[in-house]
């Protein structure tokens, strides 16, 4: 009982604080260690598990806002923002008032995949280099005159 009344004094300023801090890679592992812990805990008094997605991520909304409602992910492994498919993104951010349901895809559709940039799996174009050029290049000395 006593840690639900000093988190109700708490509020949501060390919500805010926990979120701003939680993505940043400057902090130490004992204190990435306390703000996750102040997630799980406000995520359990005050959130609503409204769904998850494919990727395992876990989406909450606050249980008694009366203005917007808060809306946040708990990522499931490391948290990174690609992972979040789209019509989730928009849901966070407000765009679409219900929560997603999984309908049926069209053909032309690809499943969602986080960002692969840095990564064994990332895209690297074949650039073949030669040693003529396909252009030439320009100088000040062969502007034609007018």
């Amino acid at each position: 009982m006593t840690i639900a009344v000093s988190l109700a004094v708490v509020g949501l300023r060390v919500w805010d604080n926990a979120l701003l801090c939680y993505n940043e890679e400057n902090i130490d592992k004992r204190e990435r260690l306390k703000v996750d812990i102040q997630i799980r805990l406000l995520t359990w008094f005050h959130g609503l598990l409204m769904g998850t997605d494919a990727f395992g991520n876990r989406y909450y909304q606050h249980k008694s806002c009366k203005r917007q409602a808060r809306r946040w992910v708990i990522y499931h492994g490391k948290a990174e923002a690609s992972k979040v498919p789209p019509l989730w993104n928009a849901w966070l951010q407000h765009t679409l008032a219900e929560p997603p349901v999984l309908t049926a895809t069209h053909s032309w559709e690809k499943p969602h995949q986080r960002n692969l940039t840095g990564t064994q799996q990332a895209h690297h174009p074949h650039i073949q280099h030669t040693k003529t050029q396909h252009y030439e290049a320009w100088s000040p000395d062969n502007e034609p005159q007018a």
